[in-house]
Protein backbone atom coordinates (compact mmCIF):
# COMPACT_ATOMS: atom_id res chain seq x y z
CA UNK A 1 0.00 0.00 0.00
CA UNK A 2 1.65 3.26 -1.11
CA UNK A 3 1.47 6.79 0.17
CA UNK A 4 -0.40 9.44 -1.80
CA UNK A 5 0.56 13.10 -1.88
CA UNK A 6 -2.03 15.72 -1.10
CA UNK A 7 -2.74 18.02 -3.97
CA UNK A 8 -2.42 21.10 -1.72
CA UNK A 9 1.10 20.14 -0.65
CA UNK A 10 2.32 19.14 -4.08
CA UNK A 11 5.17 21.23 -5.59
CA UNK A 12 7.19 20.52 -8.66
CA UNK A 13 10.92 19.82 -8.50
CA UNK A 14 11.69 23.13 -10.28
CA UNK A 15 9.75 25.09 -7.69
CA UNK A 16 11.68 23.40 -4.88
CA UNK A 17 15.00 24.23 -6.57
CA UNK A 18 14.06 27.91 -6.90
CA UNK A 19 13.00 28.08 -3.26
CA UNK A 20 16.25 26.46 -2.08
CA UNK A 21 18.36 28.82 -4.18
CA UNK A 22 16.45 31.82 -2.84
CA UNK A 23 17.03 30.80 0.79
CA UNK A 24 20.71 30.17 0.06
CA UNK A 25 21.19 33.61 -1.52
CA UNK A 26 19.42 35.25 1.41
CA UNK A 27 21.69 33.47 3.89
CA UNK A 28 24.78 34.44 1.90
CA UNK A 29 23.72 38.09 1.78
CA UNK A 30 23.18 38.11 5.57
CA UNK A 31 26.55 36.47 6.15
CA UNK A 32 28.37 38.94 3.90
CA UNK A 33 26.60 41.89 5.54
CA UNK A 34 27.48 40.67 9.03
CA UNK A 35 31.10 40.20 7.98
CA UNK A 36 31.30 43.76 6.64
CA UNK A 37 29.82 45.14 9.87
CA UNK A 38 32.34 43.23 11.98
CA UNK A 39 35.23 44.45 9.82
CA UNK A 40 34.03 48.04 10.10
CA UNK A 41 33.67 47.80 13.88
CA UNK A 42 37.10 46.26 14.18
CA UNK A 43 38.55 49.08 12.10
CA UNK A 44 36.97 51.69 14.36
CA UNK A 45 38.31 49.94 17.44
CA UNK A 46 41.80 49.74 15.98
CA UNK A 47 41.73 53.43 15.09
CA UNK A 48 40.52 54.34 18.56
CA UNK A 49 43.14 52.17 20.24
CA UNK A 50 45.85 53.50 17.93
CA UNK A 51 45.04 57.12 18.80
CA UNK A 52 44.16 57.32 22.48
CA UNK A 53 43.40 60.63 24.11
CA UNK A 54 46.63 62.28 25.13
CA UNK A 55 44.96 64.08 28.01
CA UNK A 56 43.58 60.82 29.40
CA UNK A 57 46.94 59.06 29.31
CA UNK A 58 48.93 62.01 30.64
CA UNK A 59 49.36 62.81 34.29
CA UNK A 60 49.66 66.30 35.76
CA UNK A 61 52.26 68.61 34.26
CA UNK A 62 55.54 69.23 36.09
CA UNK A 63 55.77 73.00 36.52
CA UNK A 64 58.31 75.36 38.06
CA UNK A 65 57.48 78.81 39.46
CA UNK A 66 60.34 81.34 39.34
CA UNK A 67 60.76 84.87 40.70
CA UNK A 68 63.72 87.11 41.41
CA UNK A 69 64.89 86.94 45.02
CA UNK A 70 65.04 90.74 45.06
CA UNK A 71 61.43 90.90 43.87
CA UNK A 72 60.04 90.67 40.38
CA UNK A 73 57.45 89.19 38.06
CA UNK A 74 56.69 85.56 38.88
CA UNK A 75 56.90 83.23 35.89
CA UNK A 76 55.71 79.67 35.39
CA UNK A 77 57.24 77.21 32.95
CA UNK A 78 57.10 73.53 32.19
CA UNK A 79 59.93 71.70 33.90
CA UNK A 80 61.03 70.24 30.57
CA UNK A 81 61.64 73.79 29.29
CA UNK A 82 62.26 75.98 32.37
CA UNK A 83 63.30 79.02 30.30
CA UNK A 84 60.08 79.04 28.23
CA UNK A 85 57.46 81.08 30.09
CA UNK A 86 53.86 79.86 29.82
CA UNK A 87 52.43 82.28 32.40
CA UNK A 88 53.49 85.36 34.36
CA UNK A 89 52.05 87.43 37.18
CA UNK A 90 50.55 90.88 36.75
CA UNK A 91 52.69 92.43 39.49
CA UNK A 92 55.90 91.72 41.37
CA UNK A 93 56.32 89.16 44.13
CA UNK A 94 59.09 88.89 46.72
CA UNK A 95 58.95 85.28 47.89
CA UNK A 96 60.75 84.28 51.06
CA UNK A 97 59.07 80.94 51.80
CA UNK A 98 56.30 78.86 50.22
CA UNK A 99 53.42 77.95 52.54
CA UNK A 100 51.36 75.73 50.25
CA UNK A 101 49.62 75.24 46.92
CA UNK A 102 45.87 74.88 46.43
CA UNK A 103 45.49 73.00 43.13
CA UNK A 104 41.70 73.48 43.03
CA UNK A 105 41.87 77.27 43.24
CA UNK A 106 45.24 77.52 41.47
CA UNK A 107 46.69 79.63 44.30
CA UNK A 108 50.20 79.57 45.79
CA UNK A 109 50.44 80.87 49.37
CA UNK A 110 53.77 82.28 50.51
CA UNK A 111 55.56 84.55 52.98
CA UNK A 112 57.19 87.64 51.48
CA UNK A 113 60.51 89.14 52.51
CA UNK A 114 58.72 91.47 54.97
CA UNK A 115 57.14 88.53 56.79
CA UNK A 116 53.64 89.13 55.42
CA UNK A 117 51.45 86.33 54.08
CA UNK A 118 50.50 86.66 50.41
CA UNK A 119 48.98 84.70 47.53
CA UNK A 120 49.67 84.30 43.82
CA UNK A 121 46.73 83.38 41.60
CA UNK A 122 48.18 81.18 38.87
CA UNK A 123 45.19 81.83 36.61
CA UNK A 124 44.49 85.57 36.87
CA UNK A 125 48.07 86.54 37.67
CA UNK A 126 47.08 88.57 40.73
CA UNK A 127 49.61 88.96 43.55
CA UNK A 128 48.14 90.31 46.78
CA UNK A 129 48.67 90.23 50.52
CA UNK A 130 46.48 87.86 52.49
CA UNK A 131 46.08 90.35 55.34
CA UNK A 132 47.52 93.48 56.89
CA UNK A 133 48.71 91.84 60.10
CA UNK A 134 52.24 90.52 60.43
CA UNK A 135 51.93 87.04 61.91
CA UNK A 136 54.42 84.47 63.14
CA UNK A 137 54.38 80.66 62.81
CA UNK A 138 52.61 80.97 59.44
CA UNK A 139 51.23 77.74 57.95
CA UNK A 140 48.86 76.88 55.11
CA UNK A 141 45.57 75.13 55.83
CA UNK A 142 42.93 73.43 53.71
CA UNK A 143 42.11 75.27 50.52
CA UNK A 144 43.96 78.59 50.43
CA UNK A 145 43.53 79.40 54.13
CA UNK A 146 46.57 80.76 55.99
CA UNK A 147 47.02 80.55 59.77
CA UNK A 148 49.38 82.49 62.00
CA UNK A 149 49.82 83.97 65.48
CA UNK A 150 49.61 87.70 66.24
CA UNK A 151 51.61 89.66 68.80
CA UNK A 152 49.05 88.87 71.54
CA UNK A 153 49.27 85.12 71.02
CA UNK A 154 45.92 84.85 69.23
CA UNK A 155 45.46 82.52 66.27
CA UNK A 156 44.36 84.30 63.08
CA UNK A 157 43.10 82.75 59.86
CA UNK A 158 43.29 84.60 56.54
CA UNK A 159 40.66 83.22 54.14
CA UNK A 160 40.63 84.11 50.42
CA UNK A 161 36.85 84.51 50.67
CA UNK A 162 37.29 87.18 53.38
CA UNK A 163 35.95 87.15 56.90
CA UNK A 164 39.15 86.54 58.88
CA UNK A 165 38.74 84.26 61.90
CA UNK A 166 40.44 84.73 65.29
CA UNK A 167 40.81 82.42 68.28
CA UNK A 168 42.06 83.57 71.68
CA UNK A 169 43.46 80.58 73.61
CA UNK A 170 43.60 80.47 77.42
CA UNK A 171 47.36 81.09 77.21
CA UNK A 172 49.25 82.70 74.30
CA UNK A 173 49.73 80.36 71.36
CA UNK A 174 53.19 79.52 70.04
CA UNK A 175 52.43 77.13 67.16
CA UNK A 176 49.59 76.11 64.81
CA UNK A 177 49.28 72.78 62.99
CA UNK A 178 46.77 72.17 60.19
CA UNK A 179 45.12 68.88 59.27
CA UNK A 180 43.67 67.55 56.03
CA UNK A 181 40.15 67.43 57.47
CA UNK A 182 40.13 71.19 58.07
CA UNK A 183 40.71 71.09 61.83
CA UNK A 184 43.72 72.68 63.50
CA UNK A 185 45.83 72.01 66.59
CA UNK A 186 47.05 75.00 68.59
CA UNK A 187 49.90 74.73 71.09
CA UNK A 188 50.89 77.27 73.72
CA UNK A 189 52.47 77.66 77.13
CA UNK A 190 56.04 77.68 78.39
CA UNK A 191 59.02 75.34 78.56
CA UNK A 192 57.69 73.45 81.58
CA UNK A 193 54.03 73.03 80.62
CA UNK A 194 52.54 73.07 77.11
CA UNK A 195 48.80 73.07 76.41
CA UNK A 196 47.35 71.71 73.17
CA UNK A 197 43.85 72.48 71.80
CA UNK A 198 41.88 70.91 68.95
CA UNK A 199 39.56 73.21 66.96
CA UNK A 200 37.53 73.15 63.76
CA UNK A 201 37.43 76.69 62.31
CA UNK A 202 35.39 78.78 61.90
CA UNK A 203 33.85 77.34 65.07
CA UNK A 204 35.34 78.63 68.32
CA UNK A 205 34.59 75.50 70.34
CA UNK A 206 37.54 73.53 71.72
CA UNK A 207 36.90 69.85 70.98
CA UNK A 208 39.81 68.40 72.97
CA UNK A 209 42.73 69.50 75.13
CA UNK A 210 45.98 67.97 76.36
CA UNK A 211 48.96 68.95 78.48
CA UNK A 212 52.59 68.01 77.84
CA UNK A 213 55.65 68.54 80.02
CA UNK A 214 58.83 70.27 78.79
CA UNK A 215 57.64 70.29 75.17
CA UNK A 216 59.36 72.61 72.68
CA UNK A 217 56.69 73.61 70.17
CA UNK A 218 59.24 75.00 67.70
CA UNK A 219 60.76 71.51 67.27
CA UNK A 220 57.86 69.35 66.13
CA UNK A 221 56.64 67.01 63.40
CA UNK A 222 53.37 65.47 62.23
CA UNK A 223 53.94 61.77 61.53
CA UNK A 224 50.87 59.89 60.36
CA UNK A 225 48.15 60.34 62.96
CA UNK A 226 50.47 61.77 65.60
CA UNK A 227 52.01 65.12 66.48
CA UNK A 228 55.41 64.93 68.21
CA UNK A 229 57.35 67.61 70.10
CA UNK A 230 60.92 67.64 71.34
CA UNK A 231 61.10 67.45 75.14
CA UNK A 232 64.66 67.35 76.48
CA UNK A 233 65.96 63.90 75.47
CA UNK A 234 62.57 62.55 74.45
CA UNK A 235 59.79 62.89 71.92
CA UNK A 236 56.33 63.47 73.40
CA UNK A 237 53.16 63.60 71.38
CA UNK A 238 49.41 63.35 70.92
CA UNK A 239 47.03 61.74 68.45
CA UNK A 240 45.72 64.22 65.90
CA UNK A 241 42.02 63.37 66.10
CA UNK A 242 41.60 63.04 69.88
CA UNK A 243 44.72 64.65 71.45
CA UNK A 244 45.23 61.46 73.43
CA UNK A 245 48.84 61.39 74.61
CA UNK A 246 51.12 58.67 73.24
CA UNK A 247 54.09 56.90 74.78
CA UNK A 248 57.25 59.03 74.85
CA UNK A 249 60.24 58.00 72.72
CA UNK A 250 63.65 58.17 74.37
CA UNK A 251 66.58 59.73 72.51
CA UNK A 252 70.35 59.77 73.17
CA UNK A 253 70.59 63.58 73.00
CA UNK A 254 68.47 66.71 72.73
CA UNK A 255 66.97 66.92 69.22
CA UNK A 256 67.17 70.08 67.10
CA UNK A 257 65.36 68.94 63.93
CA UNK A 258 62.52 66.46 63.34
CA UNK A 259 61.85 65.45 59.73
CA UNK A 260 59.08 62.89 59.03
CA UNK A 261 58.67 60.89 55.85
CA UNK A 262 55.66 61.78 53.66
CA UNK A 263 53.88 58.61 54.79
CA UNK A 264 54.63 59.35 58.44
CA UNK A 265 56.06 55.91 59.20
CA UNK A 266 59.45 57.27 60.26
CA UNK A 267 60.94 60.40 61.80
CA UNK A 268 64.55 61.42 61.11
CA UNK A 269 66.07 63.18 64.12
CA UNK A 270 69.13 65.44 64.12
CA UNK A 271 70.79 66.14 67.47
CA UNK A 272 72.57 69.06 69.02
CA UNK A 273 75.98 67.41 69.49
CA UNK A 274 75.91 64.08 67.66
CA UNK A 275 77.25 63.59 64.11
CA UNK A 276 74.43 61.24 63.21
CA UNK A 277 70.76 61.00 62.32
CA UNK A 278 68.47 58.70 64.28
CA UNK A 279 65.66 56.88 62.47
CA UNK A 280 62.59 56.63 64.71
CA UNK A 281 59.95 54.06 63.77
CA UNK A 282 56.56 55.51 64.70
CA UNK A 283 54.94 52.11 65.04
CA UNK A 284 57.66 50.59 67.20
CA UNK A 285 58.03 53.90 69.08
CA UNK A 286 61.82 53.66 69.25
CA UNK A 287 65.02 54.27 67.32
CA UNK A 288 65.55 51.45 64.84
CA UNK A 289 68.65 52.68 62.98
CA UNK A 290 71.37 55.35 63.09
CA UNK A 291 73.04 57.04 60.10
CA UNK A 292 76.59 58.28 60.74
CA UNK A 293 77.64 61.60 59.17
CA UNK A 294 80.99 63.42 58.90
CA UNK A 295 79.67 66.28 61.07
CA UNK A 296 76.64 67.36 63.10
CA UNK A 297 73.87 68.26 60.59
CA UNK A 298 72.21 71.62 61.13
CA UNK A 299 69.05 71.09 59.04
CA UNK A 300 67.13 68.31 57.30
CA UNK A 301 64.92 68.36 54.20
CA UNK A 302 62.81 65.51 52.80
CA UNK A 303 62.10 64.68 49.17
CA UNK A 304 58.32 65.23 48.66
CA UNK A 305 58.08 61.68 47.29
CA UNK A 306 60.03 60.20 50.21
CA UNK A 307 62.97 58.86 48.20
CA UNK A 308 65.84 60.92 49.61
CA UNK A 309 66.77 62.94 52.69
CA UNK A 310 69.05 65.98 52.57
CA UNK A 311 71.24 66.94 55.55
CA UNK A 312 72.96 70.31 55.65
CA UNK A 313 76.68 70.46 56.30
CA UNK A 314 77.22 73.21 58.92
CA UNK A 315 80.84 73.80 57.89
CA UNK A 316 80.49 74.24 54.12
CA UNK A 317 78.00 75.00 51.33
CA UNK A 318 77.20 71.35 50.74
CA UNK A 319 74.57 68.74 51.56
CA UNK A 320 74.65 65.03 52.28
CA UNK A 321 72.22 62.89 50.27
CA UNK A 322 70.71 59.90 52.08
CA UNK A 323 68.66 57.15 50.42
CA UNK A 324 65.51 56.75 52.51
CA UNK A 325 64.84 53.20 51.32
CA UNK A 326 68.15 51.90 52.67
CA UNK A 327 69.04 54.72 55.11
CA UNK A 328 72.43 54.86 53.39
CA UNK A 329 74.61 57.95 52.98
CA UNK A 330 75.24 58.13 49.23
CA UNK A 331 77.28 61.25 48.54
CA UNK A 332 77.97 64.90 49.31
CA UNK A 333 76.89 67.58 46.85
CA UNK A 334 77.96 71.24 46.73
CA UNK A 335 75.02 73.61 47.15
CA UNK A 336 74.01 76.68 49.09
CA UNK A 337 71.16 76.09 51.54
CA UNK A 338 68.20 78.47 51.20
CA UNK A 339 64.49 78.20 51.94
CA UNK A 340 63.89 76.79 48.43
CA UNK A 341 67.17 75.11 47.46
CA UNK A 342 68.35 72.42 47.23
CA UNK A 343 65.03 70.94 46.15
CA UNK A 344 63.76 67.86 44.35
CA UNK A 345 61.95 68.38 41.06
CA UNK A 346 58.96 66.20 40.08
CA UNK A 347 61.14 64.27 37.62
CA UNK A 348 63.43 63.11 40.45
CA UNK A 349 66.35 65.44 39.71
CA UNK A 350 67.92 67.48 42.51
CA UNK A 351 68.16 71.23 41.93
CA UNK A 352 71.25 72.70 43.62
CA UNK A 353 72.54 76.27 43.94
CA UNK A 354 76.15 76.46 42.78
CA UNK A 355 77.42 80.04 42.96
CA UNK A 356 75.03 82.07 40.78
CA UNK A 357 73.95 79.10 38.67
CA UNK A 358 71.32 76.43 39.25
CA UNK A 359 72.17 72.86 38.40
CA UNK A 360 70.07 69.71 38.07
CA UNK A 361 71.79 66.48 39.07
CA UNK A 362 71.04 62.79 39.44
CA UNK A 363 70.81 62.13 43.22
CA UNK A 364 72.22 58.60 42.96
CA UNK A 365 75.31 59.42 40.90
CA UNK A 366 75.77 63.19 41.19
CA UNK A 367 75.86 63.48 37.39
CA UNK A 368 74.87 66.94 36.16
CA UNK A 369 72.03 66.91 33.64
CA UNK A 370 71.31 70.63 33.13
CA UNK A 371 72.59 74.05 34.19
CA UNK A 372 70.58 77.29 34.33
CA UNK A 373 72.91 80.30 34.14
CA UNK A 374 72.21 82.77 36.98
CA UNK A 375 69.35 80.53 38.03
CA UNK A 376 70.30 80.64 41.72
CA UNK A 377 69.46 84.35 41.77
CA UNK A 378 65.81 83.41 41.53
CA UNK A 379 63.39 81.67 43.89
CA UNK A 380 62.31 78.22 42.64
CA UNK A 381 59.17 76.27 43.48
CA UNK A 382 58.40 72.90 41.87
CA UNK A 383 54.89 71.43 41.70
CA UNK A 384 52.53 69.42 39.47
CA UNK A 385 49.28 70.81 38.07
CA UNK A 386 46.88 70.56 35.12
CA UNK A 387 45.76 74.19 35.28
CA UNK A 388 47.62 75.38 32.20
CA UNK A 389 46.16 72.84 29.81
CA UNK A 390 43.78 74.33 27.22
CA UNK A 391 40.08 73.66 27.66
CA UNK A 392 37.83 72.65 24.78
CA UNK A 393 35.85 75.49 23.25
CA UNK A 394 32.20 75.60 24.18
CA UNK A 395 32.64 73.73 27.48
CA UNK A 396 31.64 76.72 29.60
CA UNK A 397 29.22 79.54 28.91
CA UNK A 398 29.11 82.74 31.00
CA UNK A 399 26.20 83.24 33.37
CA UNK A 400 23.90 86.16 32.55
CA UNK A 401 21.58 87.81 35.04
CA UNK A 402 18.43 89.49 33.85
CA UNK A 403 16.25 91.94 35.70
CA UNK A 404 13.72 90.89 38.31
CA UNK A 405 10.90 91.57 35.82
CA UNK A 406 12.37 89.25 33.21
CA UNK A 407 12.86 86.55 35.80
CA UNK A 408 9.25 86.93 36.92
CA UNK A 409 8.02 86.68 33.33
CA UNK A 410 10.06 83.52 32.86
CA UNK A 411 8.63 82.01 36.02
CA UNK A 412 5.09 82.83 34.90
CA UNK A 413 5.71 81.13 31.57
CA UNK A 414 6.97 78.01 33.30
CA UNK A 415 3.92 77.91 35.58
CA UNK A 416 1.47 78.16 32.68
CA UNK A 417 1.84 74.45 31.95
CA UNK A 418 3.43 74.88 28.56
CA UNK A 419 4.65 71.71 26.91
CA UNK A 420 8.42 71.22 26.99
CA UNK A 421 9.88 72.23 23.68
CA UNK A 422 12.02 69.83 21.70
CA UNK A 423 15.44 71.28 20.85
CA UNK A 424 15.90 71.79 17.13
CA UNK A 425 19.31 70.65 15.86
CA UNK A 426 21.40 73.39 14.28
CA UNK A 427 22.26 73.16 10.58
CA UNK A 428 25.65 71.73 9.83
CA UNK A 429 27.00 75.08 8.57
CA UNK A 430 25.87 77.08 11.61
CA UNK A 431 28.80 78.66 13.47
CA UNK A 432 28.49 78.70 17.26
CA UNK A 433 30.50 81.56 18.81
CA UNK A 434 33.23 80.48 21.21
CA UNK A 435 33.03 81.58 24.84
CA UNK A 436 35.24 84.44 26.04
CA UNK A 437 38.83 83.48 26.62
CA UNK A 438 38.77 84.97 30.14
CA UNK A 439 36.00 84.05 32.54
CA UNK A 440 35.57 84.74 36.24
CA UNK A 441 33.99 82.92 39.16
CA UNK A 442 32.41 84.34 42.30
CA UNK A 443 33.39 82.41 45.45
CA UNK A 444 31.57 82.87 48.75
CA UNK A 445 33.14 80.18 50.95
CA UNK A 446 35.05 76.89 51.10
CA UNK A 447 33.62 74.70 53.87
CA UNK A 448 34.29 71.24 55.26
CA UNK A 449 30.63 70.32 55.73
CA UNK A 450 28.32 69.87 52.77
CA UNK A 451 25.24 70.78 54.80
CA UNK A 452 26.78 74.10 55.84
CA UNK A 453 27.74 74.86 52.25
CA UNK A 454 24.24 74.12 50.97
CA UNK A 455 22.66 76.21 53.72
CA UNK A 456 24.88 79.13 52.75
CA UNK A 457 24.09 78.67 49.05
CA UNK A 458 20.36 78.69 49.82
CA UNK A 459 20.65 81.88 51.86
CA UNK A 460 22.33 83.79 49.01
CA UNK A 461 19.86 85.13 46.44
CA UNK A 462 20.74 87.44 43.56
CA UNK A 463 17.66 88.22 41.45
CA UNK A 464 16.35 84.73 42.12
CA UNK A 465 19.67 82.99 41.38
CA UNK A 466 21.46 80.90 44.01
CA UNK A 467 25.11 79.79 44.05
CA UNK A 468 25.95 76.15 43.53
CA UNK A 469 28.01 73.84 45.74
CA UNK A 470 31.03 72.27 44.06
CA UNK A 471 32.87 69.45 45.80
CA UNK A 472 36.64 69.30 45.42
CA UNK A 473 39.46 67.59 47.27
CA UNK A 474 42.34 69.43 48.94
CA UNK A 475 45.15 67.55 50.69
CA UNK A 476 42.99 64.43 50.67
CA UNK A 477 40.02 66.07 52.42
CA UNK A 478 36.68 66.99 50.77
CA UNK A 479 36.05 70.72 50.38
CA UNK A 480 32.63 72.13 49.48
CA UNK A 481 32.90 75.44 47.62
CA UNK A 482 29.97 77.86 47.30
CA UNK A 483 30.45 79.48 43.89
CA UNK A 484 28.53 81.39 41.24
CA UNK A 485 29.55 81.79 37.62
CA UNK A 486 31.38 81.88 35.37
CA UNK A 487 31.06 85.56 34.35
CA UNK A 488 32.31 87.23 31.21
CA UNK A 489 34.18 89.96 33.13
CA UNK A 490 35.48 90.72 36.60
CA UNK A 491 33.18 93.75 36.75
CA UNK A 492 30.10 91.56 36.28
CA UNK A 493 31.26 89.21 39.03
CA UNK A 494 31.97 92.13 41.40
CA UNK A 495 28.56 93.62 40.70
CA UNK A 496 26.74 90.37 41.49
CA UNK A 497 28.91 89.84 44.56
CA UNK A 498 27.95 93.25 45.93
CA UNK A 499 24.29 92.59 45.22
CA UNK A 500 24.46 89.38 47.25
CA UNK A 501 25.26 91.24 50.47
CA UNK A 502 27.75 88.52 51.48
CA UNK A 503 31.51 88.38 51.68
CA UNK A 504 32.88 87.20 48.35
CA UNK A 505 36.05 86.67 46.37
CA UNK A 506 36.47 86.82 42.58
CA UNK A 507 39.05 84.69 40.80
CA UNK A 508 39.74 84.08 37.15
CA UNK A 509 38.75 80.61 36.00
CA UNK A 510 35.86 78.19 36.05
CA UNK A 511 33.82 76.88 39.00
Amino acid sequence: MGFRRSKGCHRSESQLDVLARTKLLTSLRSLVGLTLVLVACKGDESQQSAAPSSSASRGPDAIVLRASRAGGIARAALLAAPDSTIWQSQSTATISRILGFDADAGVVSYVDTKGLAARIDLRSGEVRNAGKLKLTSLVAGSGSDIYGIDVKGNVVRFSPAGGDWTFKPPVPATAVFTQTNGSIIVAGGNSTSTSVWLLRPPEDSVYATAKLSNATTSISAIAGDRLYFAADERLVGVRLRTLETVAPIRLPDKPVVLQPTPSGDRIYVAFRKRAEIAVVDRYQEKITQTIQLPAVPSQLRMDPLGRYLLARNPDADSVWIIAVGTNRLMESQASKWTSDLPAFAPDGKLAVAQDANLGFIEPETGRATRTITNGAREFWYFFTWNGYRPRAEGVDEPVTFGSEDSLSDSAATLDSGAVDSVPVPLPADTVVPAPPTRQFTLSFAALMRESSARDLATSINVNGNHPKVVQTVSNGAPIFRVVLGPFASREDADRVGRQSGHTFWVYEGYP
